[in-house]
């Protein structure tokens, strides 16, 4: 990540890589259950609760309970989280 896209990530109120990289994955896999985006990331469940309430306070994220069992949250990005994922995500190298 070059530091323009950390300077853009911090501008909107991301301050760990660890939050860059939620959004990058989800722009990537579409919706997730937040425990497998834990272990993705080789964090605790406790932990990624603590990024996903900072990303949700931020409007990057939406969190929804999987239909049929509410103890499984599943996490998506924000019209907010897409517009910052298409600014800080590489652009395609070209052919």
């Amino acid at each position: 990540m070059s530091l323009n896209q950390l300077l853009i990530a911090k501008a909107a109120g991301l301050t760990t890589l660890n939050q860059v990289e939620i959004l990058l994955v989800l722009a990537s896999v579409g919706t997730m259950p937040m425990n497998l985006m834990a272990k993705r990331l080789g964090i605790t469940t406790s932990a990624i609760t603590g990024l996903m309430d900072r990303l949700t306070e931020l409007d990057m994220i939406q969190r929804h309970f999987q239909q049929g069992d509410r103890r499984m949250v599943l996490a998506s990005l924000s019209q907010k989280g897409s517009s910052l994922v298409r600014q800080i995500q590489p652009s395609p190298l070209p052919a």
